[in-house]
């Protein structure tokens, strides 16, 4: 797997991820709305709904996989932040029980309700993990596209976890960014 830092088109400070694996592309970024966008350019094939599906593996030798390994951990032991008091930590499960079916996180696009929604699974089998999306032709955003809301999320406040897998991205191509400084100088 290879990892790549483009310029986000609209904020000059943040980069947009781009996760290669053969044919196949993970692009991670921040949007003009302020919302958290996964998209993945790939070959698809069809689920039982006629959906079309597209997947990514990460194995433990892969850039990312521990950034996406500490992400699903962190959803699926509901590790969002300090839980300052009982009323946090029962709004964190109940989102817990809407994200994490069987072991499997299930996140539907903040961009339309569910069953209108492209939707992104996330499976951690095997030091392997999967990300999977579905697209849904009723979905308003472009293919496979999930968006991830910073404000008003279904699935609030794991939208937080994933912001954190971006922030840790941002850290990553800040140190590649001053190791070429240092390398050209």
């Amino acid at each position: 797997m290879k990892i790549e830092f483009k310029d986000n088109y609209i904020y000059s400070d943040l980069k947009d991820i781009l996760l290669k694996k053969g044919k196949k592309v993970l692009r991670i970024f921040y949007s003009g709305n302020g919302d958290l966008y996964f998209d993945i350019a790939s070959n698809y094939t069809y689920d039982e709904n006629n959906n079309k599906i597209a997947f990514l593996e990460f194995d433990k030798n892969d850039v990312g996989y521990n950034y996406f390994n500490k992400l699903f951990n962190d959803i699926v032991n509901c590790n969002v932040y300090a839980k300052d008091n009982l009323n946090t930590d029962l709004v964190i499960k109940r989102a817990n029980q809407k994200l994490v079916n069987n072991g499997i996180i299930e996140w539907y696009s903040d961009s339309i309700y569910d069953e209108k929604a492209n939707l992104l699974k996330i499976i951690n089998t095997n030091e392997v993990i999967r990300l999977t999306f579905v697209s849904n032709r009723e979905d308003p955003c472009y293919g496979f596209s999930i968006r991830i809301c910073n404000s008003g999320s279904k699935y609030y406040p794991f939208n937080i976890s994933f912001m954190n897998l971006f922030n840790q991205f941002q850290l990553l191509a800040n140190k590649e960014k001053e190791t070429k400084k240092i390398l050209t100088k």
